[in-house]
């Protein structure tokens, strides 16, 4: 069976076969950057901290998440829940998962003192950070780190639109026709989704990739579409500072609409991974969340079927429930939320399905107001709680309200928000929704899978065989229980999660001052003084 894989194999163009945008695993390698360009955006950022009304935008966003996470006895968050704050933030806004917050990060290496790895770039700030003000941060810091991250992303997304330019000789003073700033926009649109980079290819180039994604992603005119209406948008957004007698579009205006196509384009992904959810949810077995490997393979004699990954690639996902052994299953969010449906698009995130989980617990979290609740606190809230599949208000089964008491019994009389055992709650609330939260599992990209195991990530004819076969020779009844382990992993394990005092730390008059002036001050060093504090937070964040 040879089954493709868009961005895999988009400009070879090997294979007949359509795809989409998930399943899609493109390399992007990592890059560096140097670390004055980190630090000249981070003290811009800072040097706006009195007034500034995108920092005040973004300390309201992130208010209530701040105020639900748990603080050390500072009244601040720990590094490891810094990271965690940002990654909830970036995925539940925009899709991206940041690299250097995933939720199972690799070492913390520095790597030079004139440059740092992409993926290191959140440990180098926060060490700037914690220099001067001790471990943890509060909502002011945590803000400006948030728009610092935003901004490096903005100047990256700005970057690869000039090397589009460049590619295309099209010099950033010109004036653009309404064609010819489409034409620019959907050629950094196929940069963006197969993450390949403008400056290694020429305009025939663009014409063979355009070629290619026509014949192999099924999705390619709708994308078109989709950012030419981005564009009107923008065009209409921007009508009071434009020119009404002219119709030509300068870099800057280009600019905007490469910036939002970013901001968006999870979204518009989404509509996939939702159009995956209902394909999967239509071939589960009984509301269990689960869909037999005999269902998942059942239509892969379709070229458009989207159901391709090995039996052990769905293991290292941590998307396959073997709890029955006779019977294993895909566990449908953690099948959706995996990498095997992300693009890569950029060196510091990739896009994913935005996590419908993360929703719940937002308002769960907007609720409670603190880290921790009583298990009949949890239980109101979440009886009122509407999913995507799940009505409400309803009643929660015996099993469900024992196992909220189990859980605060095991915490002295709390049930911690951000740890394990309420994930897994969650799931079983929400089968479909939240993830079970496997342990000790360490997804791959299929690339990375291939290269780390010398296998493919996609299913084999003989796999596909064995499991259809074996669902068409019984005539066994099949029962899901889904599983229940007591283990316990918070995410800050040495913080006093379950103190429900409110920690509101307001930075206003000298305290303002304070706060500038000691943060500013180790940005004005040279960046090799600065490389060390990389070395100095790394048995943080783990």
């Amino acid at each position: 069976m040879v089954v493709g894989t868009i961005f895999t194999t988009l400009l070879l163009a090997t294979t007949a076969q359509a795809s989409t945008f998930l399943g899609a695993h493109p390399h992007v390698e990592m890059q560096s950057m140097p670390t004055q360009e980190v630090d000249q955006i981070l003290y811009s950022e800072l040097s706006l901290l009195s007034g500034d009304l995108q920092l005040s935008a973004m300390r309201e966003e992130l208010r209530p998440l701040f105020a639900a996470l748990p603080k050390n006895a500072d009244g601040k968050l720990d590094p490891v829940v810094v990271r965690y704050a940002l990654h909830r933030y970036f995925a539940g806004k925009y899709g991206w998962h940041l690299r250097g917050l995933e939720p199972q990060g690799g070492a913390w290496n520095a790597s030079s003192s004139a440059t740092i790895m992409k993926d290191r770039v959140p440990v180098y700030i926060q060490g700037i950070f914690e220099q001067r003000h001790g471990q943890g941060l509060g909502l002011e810091e945590l803000a400006v780190f948030a728009i610092t991250l935003a901004d490096l992303v903005r100047q990256e997304a700005v970057t690869d639109l000039e090397e589009v330019y460049a590619a295309l000789g099209v010099s950033k003073a010109a004036r653009l026709t309404e064609g010819a700033a489409g034409s620019i926009l959907k050629t950094y649109l196929m940069m963006y989704t197969t993450g390949a980079h403008a400056q290694e290819n020429r305009s025939h180039d663009f014409e063979q990739m355009e070629a290619a994604l026509v014949e192999d992603l099924i999705v390619w005119f709708d994308a078109k579409s989709w950012i030419q209406d981005l564009r009107y948008s923008t065009d209409y957004l921007q009508r009071a500072r434009r020119n009404p007698f002219t119709h030509e579009y300068g870099f800057d205006h280009v600019a905007d609409v490469a910036q939002d196509m970013g901001h968006r384009f999870g979204a518009f992904q989404n509509l996939e991974c939702q159009s995956l959810k209902q394909k999967l949810v239509e071939m589960e077995h009984e509301g269990s969340g689960r869909v037999t490997l005999s269902a998942f393979y059942g239509g892969i004699e379709d070229r458009d079927w989207p159901f391709i990954e090995s039996v052990d690639y769905l293991r290292n996902l941590g998307a396959l429930d073997e709890s029955n052994a006779a019977w294993p299953a895909v566990i449908i969010p953690n099948f959706l939320s995996s990498p095997s449906n992300c693009v890569a698009p950029s060196s510091f995130y990739s896009v994913c399905c935005i996590d419908e989980c993360e929703g719940l617990l937002a308002q769960v979290e907007l609720k409670v107001a603190g880290p921790a609740a009583t298990a009949a606190r949890l239980a109101e809230v979440i009886s009122r709680l509407q999913s995507d599949t799940v009505e409400a208000p309803r009643n929660l089964s015996l099993v469900e309200l024992a196992r909220l008491d189990e859980i605060a019994e095991h915490h002295g009389g709390l049930v911690p928000l951000h740890g394990r055992l309420f994930a897994q709650w969650m799931h079983h609330a929400y089968p479909r929704e939240c993830r079970f939260p496997q342990l000790n599992t360490q997804p791959l990209t299929q690339k990375d899978f291939k290269t780390q195991y010398g296998v493919e990530a996609e299913v084999s004819d003989h796999e596909v065989e064995r499991y259809t076969w074996k669902a068409s020779d019984t005539t066994e009844p099949l029962v899901v229980t889904l599983p229940w382990h007591k283990v316990e992993d918070l995410v800050a394990p040495h913080s006093s999660t379950l103190q429900l005092v409110e920690s509101r730390i307001s930075l206003r008059g000298p305290a303002l001052l304070v706060l500038l002036t000691s943060a500013i001050w180790p940005l004005l060093r040279t960046s090799k003084q600065l490389a060390p504090l990389v070395d100095k937070q790394d048995r943080y964040l783990v």
